[in-house]
């Protein structure tokens, strides 16, 4: 749940609708494009894509 205290900068979001089947299935997830550049996971706050950065509330 957002913090109305936390100013938030969001160049852009995006949601990633779900694929299923075999192969390799994608989950659903909504996605915000941070002015750093990167795309990051609403739900769990990493980078897409990649598990080494995350947005961290502080």
């Amino acid at each position: 749940m957002p913090d109305e205290n936390v100013q938030e900068t969001v160049v852009a979001r995006r949601h990633v609708p779900a694929i299923p089947g075999p192969g390799r299935p994608r989950e659903e997830k909504d996605l915000v494009h941070l002015p750093n550049g990167f795309w990051y996971d609403l739900a769990t706050g990493l980078q897409d894509g990649s598990g080494a950065t995350c947005i961290e509330d502080v």
